[in-house]
């Protein structure tokens, strides 16, 4: 048997359908022409044939599609890692940080370049601007928190309350109120009037470890169509 790991099958890629593919012609031809394929077996052999047949068909097409947008992407991550590395070695170089900005240029183009294929415009934004803007993220931060917020609230008799320690107290009421138990504590037992459950010789085969008898005894009385 060979065991040399540089034998083993490649893992295939996982193949997942855009829903955005669905605005190319070219997908609405090869879905129609991959479905109206007629065959002579059961129903679910030709479900699962057109199935196999449109996902290979469309795994082809993304492929050659999107492979020269995906080499450009990848020639300018390349260039831009490049360009950096220089510029922390001559900081105040024009002509890096003028090459800088024509590469990053380039790569919103690139993000930018089909609306179809990258969907929203909120989804291109995180994109493009990656880590590099920060008041675009404190912005969204800025939202939710802001939809987040509690301005005021209602107290029980109607009264709309919006100072915050009003607020805050009131949330503190109603806390205590909800998990405070208005039952009494019950009163200590008498201990003549407790019994021990376990006495001390039940207790001591109960903590006792199991012997192999136990064990091969167990094993044997189950079923053998149940249990190996």
């Amino acid at each position: 048997m060979d065991t040399d790991p540089g034998s083993r099958t490649p893992r295939k890629s996982l193949f997942r359908y855009q829903p955005n593919w669905s605005a190319y012609q070219e997908v609405q031809r090869l879905v129609r022409h991959n479905w109206q394929e007629h065959t002579k077996r059961v129903p679910m052999f030709r479900f699962t044939r057109k199935l196999r047949s449109i996902k290979s068909g469309l795994k082809r097409w993304s492929q050659v599609k999107f492979m020269h947008f995906r080499t450009q992407l990848e020639k300018n991550t390349d260039q831009l890692q490049l360009v950096e590395s220089k510029i922390v070695l001559e900081p105040n170089s024009h002509r890096l940080h003028a090459w800088y900005l024509r590469l990053l240029k380039q790569r919103e183009k690139l993000l930018l370049f089909s609306k179809c294929y990258w969907g929203t415009l909120a989804r291109k934004k995180w994109l493009v601007d990656g880590d590099r803007s920060s008041r675009y993220f404190h912005q969204i931060a800025q939202g939710r928190k802001r939809n987040c917020a509690i301005i005021r609230i209602k107290d029980p008799s109607g009264i709309w309350l919006d100072e915050p320690h009003v607020i805050q107290q009131r949330f503190l009421h109603d806390y205590m109120q909800r998990f405070t138990s208005d039952r009494e504590s019950l009163a200590p037992m008498n201990d003549h009037l407790t019994f021990p459950i376990v006495t001390a010789e039940e207790n001591a085969e109960l903590v006792k470890p199991v012997t192999d008898t136990e064990i091969y005894d167990a094993v044997f009385q189950m079923d053998p169509h149940k249990a190996p």
